[in-house]
């Protein structure tokens, strides 16, 4: 593997992407709306203006979480 790829834990499995990534590029790469999902970067929740200024590291964890509403 070279500098350019690193690995994360999404939502507890490893994933392997580019290191040049935000946030954002990589929701949007993996096909997850910002609008309905809840963002935890390391263990603090993120606005969804955070997201384009926030970049990857190498073993940074992300959670995903789906909104559900209902009646």
């Amino acid at each position: 593997m070279t500098d350019q790829y690193l690995v994360i834990q999404i939502n507890g499995k490893p994933f392997c992407c580019e290191s040049s990534m935000s946030i954002e590029e990589l929701l949007s790469y993996l096909n997850i709306s910002i609008e309905l999902n809840l963002i935890e970067y390391n263990r603090e929740i993120l606005s969804s203006s955070q997201l384009h200024h926030t970049f990857i590291k190498s073993n940074d964890q992300l959670e995903i979480i789906t909104v559900v509403g209902g009646g």
